[in-house]
């Protein structure tokens, strides 16, 4: 099953090869062999980013697959030659990003966007499973009798592949979600989702909004880059930083494999200089 954003992508790459097509006077069940590398060169005339035309070429070859597999008479697509897009991995510092998002969300958003977006570096969840919470979904437990702290907070996640997880929330989190769930959550619209839509009486909020308020704190933050995905790269920093196992993050992160998990934690530049330059090349003395 793909996910909204892949086939959102996958919708964009195929429009784009059919209007390669058409300019060539043609359409998907007349292709030709060097079609792949016609439209190559026509998305990278038009400016399109490495990354774009990579994808898009792979798109129309799955395309024409299906054309081919639905009995039209089309040869086989060869894959393009393409240089290498070398992924630029992100760089992730929480002490600095995370206060100056956090300001930004609550001066600038209003509810139920500001605890959604507040949520995501402190839940790691993916911005589809973030919008697709149910109310019963936040869980808040608080601290045992006599027992000192605020308690903890968990979200139990649907997430890719049709599986649940609970994913644990940071201590800044639980005060976030208690005082969603308390103030604000009784003041909207009474539905199922944790983020109620405001002008549909049974939706949630969607991604596209999501992404329309993080625009707005990036704008106010003056951090181009700023994403919802790269949030959930700073919620697996932060564990990885507190010593949590890769075999556990990578079960709070929703992934099979922790080969990817490690995609999503980076080593703190300022921890490494302290422990490093404890260090030396001699051997200390018994």
């Amino acid at each position: 099953m793909r996910s909204e954003s892949t086939v959102i992508q996958y919708r964009q790459g195929a429009r784009s090869f059919d209007k390669y097509l058409k300019g060539q006077g043609r359409t998907v069940i007349n292709l030709v062999a060097g079609d792949i590398d016609g439209f190559v060169r026509w998305l990278s005339k038009a400016k399109k980013k490495p990354n774009t035309v990579q994808n898009y070429s792979k798109i129309a070859r799955n395309y024409a697959k299906w054309v081919q597999s639905e009995g039209y008479d089309v040869p086989d697509m060869a894959p393009a030659m393409l240089p290498s897009v070398k992924k630029k991995r992100l760089q992730i510092l929480p002490e600095q990003l995370v206060p100056s998002y956090n300001a930004a969300c609550i001066r600038y958003l209003s509810e139920p966007f500001r605890t959604a977006l507040l949520l995501l570096p402190m839940s790691g969840l993916r911005v589809s499973e973030m919008c697709c919470l149910e109310n019963k979904d936040a869980e808040i437990i608080p601290p045992s009798d006599g027992a000192p702290g605020i308690g903890t907070a968990q979200l139990h996640v649907l997430g890719k592949g049709e599986k649940y997880r609970n994913v644990p929330v940071l201590a800044e989190g639980i005060v976030v979600l208690a005082n969603y769930k308390a103030i604000v959550r009784p003041r909207l619209k009474r539905n199922r989702w944790l983020f109620p839509a405001s002008r549909s009486p049974k939706g949630h909020i969607d991604r596209h909004q999501i992404t329309k308020r993080m625009n707005k704190v990036k704008e106010k933050m003056g951090i181009s880059n700023l994403h919802p995905h790269l949030l959930r790269h700073t919620y697996g920093t932060i564990l990885n930083e507190a010593g949590i196992d890769g075999f556990d993050l990578a079960s709070i992160m929703g992934h099979s494999d922790v080969k990817v998990t490690s995609i999503y934690v980076h080593p703190v530049e300022s921890r490494l200089l302290e422990d490093v330059s404890q260090l030396s090349y001699r051997k200390k003395k018994p």
